[in-house]
């Protein structure tokens, strides 16, 4: 759908403006407009917003049947990951904080949930790539295929910038878990530290 959006543009500009030919698809379905610009104008500008319209409410809907889905998957596996850590060993406890738990339940559940909602997203973006550079080779064939230099730097950029980010993603989330953990503490000894007054002492 994303591919039709300029389409109306085209014609506006190409076909009213300059008046220059129908394309041969578009040519069988409104061959009687040939030669009356402003009836053309009138389906182009029609044709836009229906476009338009179609567009958003697709994206609307996709974003509703995509958040309900995410945060059903994000809720139950909460709630499986929650049951799991029950059932692991003391000795296991002692080796991880309670913050460390907190973080991967709360955080990297949310995390999880997602991946299946990114393979539908990526094979829509594939798609609309594919669909970009065939109608730009159909224009120009010499210009689409100049566009995919860029390519190779765009992945060398992401990989590189991917590879630079991730140790410090594990460091935040290391201080997440261990700034979740002195939070529970404190939490759950709030009226030892209230009664001998030592929430200066627990916030420094």
């Amino acid at each position: 759908m994303a591919l039709l959006v300029p389409w109306p543009l085209k014609l506006v500009v190409d076909n009213v403006l300059q008046a220059q030919p129908l394309p041969d698809a578009l040519g069988d379905v409104f061959g009687w407009l040939a030669g009356n610009r402003s009836s053309l104008l009138v389906v182009a500008v029609a044709g836009g917003a229906l476009v338009t319209f179609v567009h958003n409410a697709l994206g609307v809907a996709e974003k509703y049947v995509n958040t309900t889905l995410e945060q059903r998957a994000v809720l139950d596996l909460r709630s499986d990951l929650f049951q799991h850590a029950q059932g692991l060993s003391l000795t296991f406890h002692d080796r991880r904080s309670t913050g460390d738990f907190m973080s991967r339940i709360h955080d990297q559940a949310v995390a999880v949930g997602k991946i299946p909602l990114t393979v539908p997203r990526l094979a829509k973006s594939v798609l609309t790539l594919l669909g970009m550079f065939w109608v730009a080779f159909r224009i120009d064939a010499e210009l689409a295929l100049l566009s995919l230099t860029v390519v190779p730097l765009l992945y060398y950029t992401t990989t590189r910038y991917t590879r630079s980010i991730k140790p410090r993603v594990h460091a935040v989330k290391e201080m997440e878990g261990q700034s979740l953990s002195m939070v529970q503490e404190s939490l759950s000894m709030l009226r030892v530290i209230l009664a001998f007054g030592r929430e200066e002492y627990e916030h420094g």
